[in-house]
Protein backbone atom coordinates (compact mmCIF):
# COMPACT_ATOMS: atom_id res chain seq x y z
CA UNK A 1 0.00 0.00 0.00
CA UNK A 2 1.37 3.53 -1.09
CA UNK A 3 2.08 6.15 1.46
CA UNK A 4 -0.35 8.10 0.40
CA UNK A 5 -3.08 5.70 -0.08
CA UNK A 6 -2.44 4.53 3.64
CA UNK A 7 -2.28 8.24 5.22
CA UNK A 8 -5.87 8.13 3.71
CA UNK A 9 -6.95 5.12 5.55
CA UNK A 10 -5.70 6.11 8.72
CA UNK A 11 -6.24 10.00 8.39
CA UNK A 12 -9.51 10.23 10.66
CA UNK A 13 -7.22 9.03 13.41
CA UNK A 14 -4.07 10.33 12.53
CA UNK A 15 -2.93 12.98 15.37
CA UNK A 16 -4.34 9.66 17.84
CA UNK A 17 -0.49 8.26 16.62
CA UNK A 18 0.77 11.39 18.39
CA UNK A 19 -0.88 10.66 21.47
CA UNK A 20 0.98 8.62 23.45
CA UNK A 21 2.28 9.61 26.48
CA UNK A 22 5.38 12.00 26.54
CA UNK A 23 4.01 15.02 27.32
CA UNK A 24 4.58 16.31 30.81
CA UNK A 25 0.97 18.21 31.02
CA UNK A 26 0.61 19.71 34.84
CA UNK A 27 -2.47 19.45 37.18
CA UNK A 28 -3.43 21.15 40.68
CA UNK A 29 -5.03 20.02 43.84
CA UNK A 30 -8.98 19.34 44.14
CA UNK A 31 -8.50 21.59 46.80
CA UNK A 32 -7.17 24.25 44.09
CA UNK A 33 -9.69 23.93 42.15
CA UNK A 34 -12.49 24.43 44.45
CA UNK A 35 -10.82 28.13 45.40
CA UNK A 36 -10.95 29.10 42.26
CA UNK A 37 -14.65 27.92 41.29
CA UNK A 38 -15.76 29.47 44.84
CA UNK A 39 -13.78 32.83 44.95
CA UNK A 40 -15.48 33.89 41.64
CA UNK A 41 -11.95 34.39 39.76
CA UNK A 42 -12.12 34.82 36.03
CA UNK A 43 -10.55 31.85 34.63
CA UNK A 44 -8.87 32.75 32.22
CA UNK A 45 -6.68 34.93 34.30
CA UNK A 46 -7.02 33.20 37.56
CA UNK A 47 -2.99 31.10 39.24
CA UNK A 48 -3.34 28.44 41.29
CA UNK A 49 0.20 28.03 42.02
CA UNK A 50 3.51 29.88 41.27
CA UNK A 51 7.44 28.02 40.68
CA UNK A 52 10.09 30.98 41.62
CA UNK A 53 7.48 34.10 40.91
CA UNK A 54 6.85 31.93 37.69
CA UNK A 55 3.04 31.48 37.40
CA UNK A 56 0.61 28.48 36.75
CA UNK A 57 -2.73 29.36 35.27
CA UNK A 58 -5.65 27.90 35.58
CA UNK A 59 -6.78 28.10 32.30
CA UNK A 60 -3.25 26.14 31.52
CA UNK A 61 -3.85 23.43 34.12
CA UNK A 62 -7.69 22.45 33.13
CA UNK A 63 -6.83 21.95 29.24
CA UNK A 64 -3.65 20.07 30.19
CA UNK A 65 -5.76 17.77 32.53
CA UNK A 66 -8.80 17.22 30.39
CA UNK A 67 -6.09 16.27 27.64
CA UNK A 68 -4.09 13.97 29.93
CA UNK A 69 -7.03 12.20 31.10
CA UNK A 70 -8.73 11.67 27.43
CA UNK A 71 -5.66 10.21 26.66
CA UNK A 72 -5.65 8.07 29.65
CA UNK A 73 -8.89 6.50 28.99
CA UNK A 74 -8.18 5.80 25.14
CA UNK A 75 -5.12 4.24 26.27
CA UNK A 76 -7.14 2.22 29.43
CA UNK A 77 -10.35 2.25 28.05
CA UNK A 78 -13.44 3.81 28.89
CA UNK A 79 -14.51 0.98 31.20
CA UNK A 80 -11.53 0.87 33.30
CA UNK A 81 -11.40 3.46 36.27
CA UNK A 82 -8.69 6.06 35.88
CA UNK A 83 -6.58 7.08 38.91
CA UNK A 84 -7.48 11.24 38.76
CA UNK A 85 -6.10 12.23 41.89
CA UNK A 86 -2.69 10.21 41.51
CA UNK A 87 -2.59 11.91 37.77
CA UNK A 88 -3.07 15.05 39.33
CA UNK A 89 -0.41 14.50 41.94
CA UNK A 90 1.93 13.23 39.36
CA UNK A 91 1.65 15.62 36.18
CA UNK A 92 2.09 18.28 39.07
CA UNK A 93 5.40 17.24 40.02
CA UNK A 94 6.54 17.06 36.79
CA UNK A 95 5.16 20.83 35.76
CA UNK A 96 7.11 21.95 38.70
CA UNK A 97 10.17 20.10 37.85
CA UNK A 98 10.06 21.14 34.06
CA UNK A 99 9.58 25.35 35.36
CA UNK A 100 12.80 24.58 37.64
CA UNK A 101 14.86 22.80 34.95
CA UNK A 102 13.95 25.93 32.18
CA UNK A 103 14.66 28.88 34.75
CA UNK A 104 18.21 26.90 35.87
CA UNK A 105 19.04 26.67 31.71
CA UNK A 106 17.95 29.67 31.41
CA UNK A 107 20.47 31.13 34.64
CA UNK A 108 23.20 29.50 33.17
CA UNK A 109 23.02 30.45 29.95
CA UNK A 110 22.12 26.83 28.57
CA UNK A 111 18.68 26.87 26.90
CA UNK A 112 17.40 25.04 24.20
CA UNK A 113 17.56 26.85 20.75
CA UNK A 114 14.89 26.95 18.16
CA UNK A 115 17.40 25.37 15.54
CA UNK A 116 18.58 22.62 17.88
CA UNK A 117 14.61 21.67 17.91
CA UNK A 118 14.28 21.93 14.06
CA UNK A 119 16.96 19.50 13.75
CA UNK A 120 15.94 16.85 15.70
CA UNK A 121 12.09 17.42 14.13
CA UNK A 122 13.44 17.50 10.41
CA UNK A 123 16.87 15.94 10.42
CA UNK A 124 16.77 13.24 13.16
CA UNK A 125 13.17 12.89 14.13
CA UNK A 126 11.75 10.12 17.02
CA UNK A 127 10.45 6.72 15.58
CA UNK A 128 7.16 8.21 17.12
CA UNK A 129 6.95 10.71 14.24
CA UNK A 130 8.36 8.18 11.68
CA UNK A 131 5.90 5.64 12.34
CA UNK A 132 2.68 7.01 10.49
CA UNK A 133 5.11 8.16 7.87
CA UNK A 134 6.27 4.15 7.19
CA UNK A 135 5.57 2.12 4.91
CA UNK A 136 4.48 -1.81 5.13
CA UNK A 137 8.47 -2.18 3.73
CA UNK A 138 9.49 -0.26 6.75
CA UNK A 139 10.32 2.67 3.89
CA UNK A 140 10.07 6.11 5.98
CA UNK A 141 9.13 8.87 3.34
CA UNK A 142 10.77 11.59 4.76
CA UNK A 143 9.76 14.14 1.77
CA UNK A 144 5.89 13.39 3.08
CA UNK A 145 7.23 14.06 6.71
CA UNK A 146 9.18 16.99 6.13
CA UNK A 147 6.06 18.41 4.30
CA UNK A 148 3.54 18.24 6.61
CA UNK A 149 5.40 19.21 9.80
CA UNK A 150 6.82 21.89 8.28
CA UNK A 151 3.32 23.25 5.91
CA UNK A 152 1.08 21.31 8.52
CA UNK A 153 -2.20 22.95 6.09
CA UNK A 154 -1.48 20.61 3.71
CA UNK A 155 -2.55 17.94 5.60
CA UNK A 156 -5.93 18.61 4.35
CA UNK A 157 -5.08 17.27 1.18
CA UNK A 158 -4.70 13.67 2.49
CA UNK A 159 -7.97 13.48 4.16
CA UNK A 160 -10.36 11.47 2.67
CA UNK A 161 -13.08 13.61 1.10
CA UNK A 162 -15.65 10.16 2.18
CA UNK A 163 -14.63 10.37 5.67
CA UNK A 164 -16.97 12.74 7.25
CA UNK A 165 -13.85 14.04 9.03
CA UNK A 166 -13.48 18.13 8.74
CA UNK A 167 -9.73 19.04 6.59
CA UNK A 168 -9.48 22.11 8.94
CA UNK A 169 -10.19 20.43 12.54
CA UNK A 170 -7.70 17.92 11.34
CA UNK A 171 -5.57 20.92 10.29
CA UNK A 172 -5.64 22.29 13.40
CA UNK A 173 -5.73 19.46 15.71
CA UNK A 174 -2.44 18.66 13.66
CA UNK A 175 -1.33 22.25 14.44
CA UNK A 176 -1.85 21.88 18.63
CA UNK A 177 0.17 18.74 18.68
CA UNK A 178 3.12 19.84 17.02
CA UNK A 179 3.37 22.60 19.39
CA UNK A 180 2.73 19.65 22.32
CA UNK A 181 5.75 17.78 20.19
CA UNK A 182 7.90 20.91 20.24
CA UNK A 183 7.41 21.16 23.89
CA UNK A 184 8.27 18.02 25.05
CA UNK A 185 11.00 17.91 22.90
CA UNK A 186 12.15 21.15 24.67
CA UNK A 187 11.45 19.65 28.03
CA UNK A 188 13.87 16.91 27.07
CA UNK A 189 16.47 18.57 25.76
CA UNK A 190 16.39 20.63 28.53
CA UNK A 191 16.90 17.86 30.75
CA UNK A 192 19.99 16.42 28.86
CA UNK A 193 21.09 19.92 28.72
CA UNK A 194 21.24 19.97 32.88
CA UNK A 195 22.12 16.52 33.41
CA UNK A 196 25.71 17.03 30.66
CA UNK A 197 26.11 20.46 32.97
CA UNK A 198 25.90 18.84 36.16
CA UNK A 199 28.51 15.92 35.24
CA UNK A 200 30.54 18.38 33.90
CA UNK A 201 30.71 20.19 36.82
CA UNK A 202 31.05 17.22 38.85
CA UNK A 203 34.36 16.29 36.82
CA UNK A 204 35.48 19.55 37.58
CA UNK A 205 38.89 19.08 39.71
CA UNK A 206 39.07 22.66 42.02
CA UNK A 207 42.38 24.58 42.15
CA UNK A 208 43.10 23.88 45.81
CA UNK A 209 42.76 19.93 45.61
CA UNK A 210 45.53 20.13 42.50
CA UNK A 211 47.61 22.31 44.65
CA UNK A 212 47.27 19.72 47.34
CA UNK A 213 47.93 16.60 44.77
CA UNK A 214 50.74 18.74 43.43
CA UNK A 215 52.63 19.11 46.99
CA UNK A 216 52.02 15.48 47.78
CA UNK A 217 53.69 14.24 44.92
CA UNK A 218 56.15 16.67 44.71
CA UNK A 219 57.06 16.68 48.44
CA UNK A 220 60.93 15.45 49.74
CA UNK A 221 62.04 14.81 53.11
CA UNK A 222 65.20 14.81 54.95
CA UNK A 223 64.92 12.11 56.91
CA UNK A 224 67.67 10.37 59.39
CA UNK A 225 67.85 7.12 61.32
CA UNK A 226 70.02 4.64 62.13
CA UNK A 227 70.19 0.79 61.23
CA UNK A 228 69.84 -1.78 64.14
CA UNK A 229 69.97 -5.62 63.83
CA UNK A 230 67.55 -8.00 65.65
CA UNK A 231 70.59 -10.42 66.01
CA UNK A 232 72.89 -8.68 66.78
Amino acid sequence: MGVISRMREVSPYLLALFAIVFIGFMVATDADIQRVLQVGENPATAVIGEVNDEQIRYVDFNERLEQQLEQQRRSAGEEVSIDEAGIRQSLWDIMVEEILLRQEATKVAFPVTREELLDILLDNPPDYMKQPFTDSAGRFHRERYVELVTQPERLADYVDPNSGVDPIEVVERWKRDLLRIEDFLRQSRTREHMRSLVHAIGSIVSPSYLRRQYSVENSSAEVHYVAYSIDR
